[in-house]
């Protein structure tokens, strides 16, 4: 039987417009702090990935 390869999950690969982004943050308000300053760290990193990728669609 041949092995499964799989990648890590990255949250910010799905956050490409400001909807997905308030509701992603919104369930991370619900959560903790601790979660919350997670979110908003993945949420700069997912507005740069999409601002490098797209350079004339700017999300945020």
């Amino acid at each position: 039987m041949s092995e499964v390869k799989t990648r890590p999950f990255d949250a910010a690969n799905y956050l490409d417009d400001e909807e997905a982004i308030e509701a992603y943050l919104a369930d991370a308000r619900a959560e903790c702090e601790e979660i919350l300053a997670r979110a908003q760290a993945t949420v700069e990193r997912a507005r740069i990935m999409h601002a490098l990728a797209n350079p004339a669609r700017r999300v945020g």
